[in-house]
């Protein structure tokens, strides 16, 4: 396995992202990271640079050319509380600017659901 391939299943582990979740924020087939495992196909440069946003590490990380995750430049954007702001969020957030307003309302609405789900007691 090359580092590259370790270091995107490592990272994808630790923040609990699935396979078929990068395969769908890829807007990949359902077996992509199938395909890298069994060798059949690589990870284009533009997957890197998307992954790299999903997971907020640097792209230098994900090619193992530092051991250092952390995304590179100043200026990374961070949420009310100062924490830097996950990739993931990052990336929904790109995906949300794609909307009409009429479907960012709706999104909206959807993830205010989930948080009441989280959030309410278990029956």
């Amino acid at each position: 396995m090359t580092i590259l391939l370790s270091r995107i299943l490592e990272t994808a582990d630790k923040r609990k992202i699935s396979d078929q979740a990068i395969n769908r924020f890829l807007k990949a087939h359902r077996n992509h990271v199938d395909d890298w495992k069994t060798q059949k196909s690589k990870p284009t440069t533009d997957e890197v640079s998307a992954l790299s946003t999903l997971f907020n590490v640097s792209i230098d990380y994900l090619l193992g050319k530092t051991d250092d995750p952390s995304p590179s430049g100043a200026g990374h954007p961070v949420g009310a509380d100062g924490q830097p702001v996950s990739g993931l969020a990052l990336a929904l957030a790109e995906r949300m600017m794609r909307l009409s307003p009429s479907s960012m309302e709706k999104a909206l609405d959807y993830v205010a659901f989930l948080e009441h789900q989280e959030t309410a007691p278990m029956p």
